[in-house]
């Protein structure tokens, strides 16, 4: 039987409103994507709000339970149309896929099957009783309402992050409408959760209506303050300040739109936008014009409807003449800056290894060998390791400029560094000591090691010679080889040590090699 309960009331305000609201965005459908999906999310409110002002207005515990599940299908309805208008609010230029569209109408297809058949199975609300006078319904909810819940919260917060990220992103007049609506979306998922906290508890307050109500007054007050005019505003706004061009174009490639700093542009080169530049792929081009030529940057995009229907095109063109021209220089500026950067490390390179490399064989000099015998001894001292040094002096080699003269000594030195160069080992350091003496430093070799290293670099200079008009000039070695720690406490001592030992292997007959400390046999 019917019965007046005075709590219809607020559904049916919360119809009214959500019924003018609904009316007041399909208006402005062509004006804005965004009013179609808030006429769907004020549709499934009315639906909402409907359900309960005729169930509450029947006595009976059937009627109130059948119209109160007939709720749900409008409430997803509702959701899903709320996260469609809160991403094309947030993007305007935002189209939904035909994949997420379908996945949301899922949604409001299953919730219909299951309150539908909730008299069987009693998981989506397991039971439901009157209570007072006139009569309220009170439900127990099951398993799957709370399924339905979870997902719907979902919905929201993902339409929430939306307009939050918008409103930080958004121009100041943009903030202002996402304010507004964030400011509607407040009132209703409030009361819904406070419903929910009452629905677990058994209580059967429900705070949705007023909440609906209050949300569709911030709503209308949004769209009379022009919420679903905000793209057909910016348009003017950008078109006609851009300090771009801006062309659009038919689906043809005829122009249907020119902004002033095109139509400036167009005036200045001799073609004309309206001889072939629109359809022109993205890139730079260079037009003939007076007093000099334009070079223009062209980018384009395609403009599609829902269906993915080409429409036409925007294309921003951008005249880069002086940029082109600042660039050039500072391209040709840059090339020999670089150029002479390159020369001079050349340079400084070639000094530097100048300073450490002797002029005549090309080895390392007396000076870059010190440096290098103190920092290797240093290291060893605190480190640990060995140094073996050999000491070199050309065999005979005053007589070699007597008989042949210093050109030939000259570039019998020179073989003879190579030689030493080419017996060297990656670590050894190779320098000529002075006049015909030569050192070759050989960190961590031992003493025995260092002995066998000194007699290969002896027989690899043997086999050294200098072709002169009577033959080949060829010579010998003699070497003394010193190890640290052992030898001496200093490079100094070191190379005296060393020195000591070539002297002796000169004394025993040349063409030998002698370890310092150690005496020849007689």
């Amino acid at each position: 039987m019917l019965q007046w309960q005075p709590l219809v009331l607020l559904p049916l305000l919360a119809l009214v409103v959500s019924a003018t609201v609904a009316v007041m965005a399909w208006r402005r459908r062509r004006e804005s994507i965004a009013a179609v999906y808030l006429t769907v999310t004020q549709l499934g409110l009315m639906q909402w709000s409907l359900m309960e002002v005729v169930g509450g207005s029947f006595d009976s515990l059937a009627i109130q339970t059948g119209f109160a599940l007939a709720i749900y299908p409008g409430a997803c309805v509702l959701v899903g149309g709320y996260l469609l208008f809160a991403l094309t609010l947030a993007d305007p230029a935002q189209r939904p896929s035909r994949r997420l569209l379908s996945v949301l109408a899922i949604h409001p297809v299953l919730i219909s099957i299951v309150v539908a058949t909730n008299p069987w199975h009693h998981r989506f609300i397991t039971s439901t009783t009157l209570i007072r006078d006139p009569s309220l319904l009170v439900s127990t909810v099951g398993p799957w309402f709370w399924i339905h819940i979870t997902y719907t919260y979902v919905l929201l917060l993902w339409a929430l992050v939306a307009l939050i990220r918008a409103h930080h992103n958004g121009s100041q007049l943009h903030r202002r409408q996402i304010t507004a609506v964030l400011v509607g979306s407040t009132f209703p998922i409030v009361a819904n959760i406070v419903n929910l906290a009452q629905l677990a508890s058994g209580s059967s307050a429900n705070l949705a209506p007023i909440a609906f109500a209050l949300s569709g007054v911030v709503f209308l007050a949004a769209i009379r303050q022009g919420m679903l005019r905000l793209v057909p505003l910016a348009r003017s706004l950008v078109m006609d300040q851009i300090g771009d061009g801006v062309l659009v174009l038919g689906p043809d490639g005829q122009i249907l739109d020119i902004n002033p700093a095109a139509a400036d542009i167009s005036a200045r080169i001799n073609t004309g936008f309206a001889r072939g530049v629109g359809g022109l792929d993205d890139g730079e081009y260079t037009f003939a014009s007076n007093p000099r030529a334009v070079d223009l940057d062209i980018r384009g995009t395609s403009l599609t409807d829902s269906r993915g229907y080409l429409l036409g095109r925007v294309q921003v063109i951008r005249d880069v003449t002086d940029a082109n021209a600042q660039r050039r220089e500072l391209a040709a500026l840059n090339e020999r800056l670089t150029e002479q950067l390159r020369i001079n490390d050349l340079l400084r390179s070639e000094l530097a290894d100048q300073a450490i490399r002797d002029e005549l064989t090309g080895l390392f000099n007396r000076r870059h060998l010190w440096s290098a015998m103190q920092d290797a001894m240093s290291r060893i001292a605190t480190e640990g390791g060995r140094l073996s040094v050999v000491l070199i002096d050309i065999d005979h080699f005053k007589r070699v400029n007597d008989q042949f003269g210093h050109g030939v000594g000259d570039q019998l030195l020179k073989a003879i560094a190579t030689g030493l160069t080419l017996g060297a080992r990656a670590g050894d350091i190779v320098a000529r000591y002075g006049g015909e003496e030569f050192v070759v430093l050989l960190p961590g070799a031992g003493a025995v090691q260092a002995q066998m290293r000194a007699e290969e670099l002896r027989r690899r200079c043997e086999r050294v010679g200098v072709p002169v008009e009577s033959g080949v000039v060829s010579t010998t070695i003699s070497a003394g080889v010193a190890q640290f720690p052992g030898s001496g406490d200093s490079a100094a001592e070191l190379l005296q040590a060393a020195d000591a030992a070539m002297y002796l292997a000169k004394g025993a007959g040349r063409n030998r090699v002698v370890m310092a400390g150690h005496s020849l046999p007689d």
